[in-house]
């Protein structure tokens, strides 16, 4: 017996063609908005389609994350140092005179090198 795949995932939640489709029109509606924003210089459009834009994006990794299954434990991990990674930067940046020289490649090796060493050298992460 064939099933049409369609009309599996249609009563999902995020995950049917319906709502695939209104995420797409959502998308379209909101770049229409920045055009016409730009076109005729109205700064609260621009405003209005910027945050349409930020809760789309929460909406399509909420819908990744659901149905990839995108958060494991080496992921939080590289997760985790890259906030570290960026919150030493912006205050290494703000509050000091340090080169940027100096700066970025020790951000880059915060967020790349402690969780590349836990993963290799530990057992995190992997089942047991």
């Amino acid at each position: 017996m064939c099933v049409n795949r369609s009309e599996t995932n249609d009563g999902e939640f995020f995950s049917g063609r319906t709502a695939t489709t209104a995420l797409a029109a959502a998308y379209v509606t909101v770049g229409i908005g920045f055009w016409i924003g730009l076109l005729m210089g109205w700064f609260r459009l621009l405003v209005a389609a910027l945050g349409g834009t930020a809760v789309l994006v929460v909406v399509s990794l909420y819908i990744a994350v659901r149905r990839e299954g995108l958060v494991t434990a080496e992921n939080a991990l590289f997760a985790a140092f890259a906030l570290v990674a960026t919150g030493l930067l912006l205050s290494l940046s703000a509050f000091t005179d340090v080169s940027s020289e100096f700066v970025f490649p020790l951000c880059f090796a915060v967020a790349g090198l402690p969780p590349y060493l836990i993963l290799k050298y530990t057992g995190y992460g992997k089942p047991t």
